[in-house]
């Protein structure tokens, strides 16, 4: 007489999702069951299939489900990262040419200082130093360039890491931006899984981190490449 189909292989004939993730859990068979009972053998097996990609398509669903908030952590991630090494950090060579060119172009609307450099990131960088009480002189085409940077910084006024600190400050809403855009683009090539992916690794990637913490031009030119 014909055996009968035990429960589990009916369950995934007619597709029970909960027979399926509690078997997809046991232990595969081996082969000398699957020598013995080839039946059982396939069954078990499709099962446990069943339940991978089961398990594959819940965690696509709560990626998609939550993908915003992913993406609010991972940018908030860049944040975090850069404001502490900003407070570690101390001047580069090249960020108070930028800093007090930009500067100077918004206070004197003189553009000679650093002019071998686009202005625009010089610019951005320097904004929040409107809000600070700087002393700053005419640059005089004649003078060092260098010690014009370095008067400014150190003698004119006596307050360096925080101008540095908050010259840096727009670098990283920068990064943050091409951060979002980075996500955007995968997403809309690939899907929505592959956006937060590129995302990822955007935020590990050292060189975006070690110049989104720095008023220079480098991480603006990228964003708006």
């Amino acid at each position: 007489t014909p055996r009968p189909v035990p429960s589990a292989h009916r369950d995934v004939r007619t597709g029970n999702l909960a027979t399926i993730r509690g078997l997809g859990r046991d232990r595969s068979p081996t082969e000398q069951q699957c020598a013995v009972d080839t039946d059982y053998c396939h069954t078990t097996r499709e099962i446990s299939n069943n339940a991978m990609r089961v398990n594959t398509a819940q965690i696509r669903q709560q990626l998609v489900s939550h993908h915003k908030f992913i993406v609010t952590l991972l940018l908030s991630a860049i944040v975090l990262q850069c404001v502490l090494s900003m407070r570690a950090k101390t001047v580069t060579f090249d960020e108070p040419n930028h800093l007090v060119a930009g500067y100077s172009y918004l206070k004197m609307g003189d553009f000679s200082l650093n002019w071998p450099n686009p202005p625009l990131i010089s610019v951005i960088s320097a904004t929040p130093l409107l809000f600070l009480d700087l002393k700053i002189q005419m640059y005089d085409p004649h003078q060092s360039g260098r010690q014009f940077v370095h008067d400014f910084l150190y003698v004119f006024n006596d307050n360096a890491n925080q101008i540095v600190f908050w010259a840096r400050i727009p670098v990283v809403l920068l990064s943050l931006l091409l951060g979002f855009f980075v996500f955007r683009w995968a997403n809309e090539l690939y899907g929505i899984e592959s956006g937060l992916l590129a995302l990822l690794l955007y935020v590990l990637e050292p060189n975006i981190l070690a110049h989104s913490s720095l008023a220079t031009t480098d991480l603006g030119i990228t964003c708006f490449m």
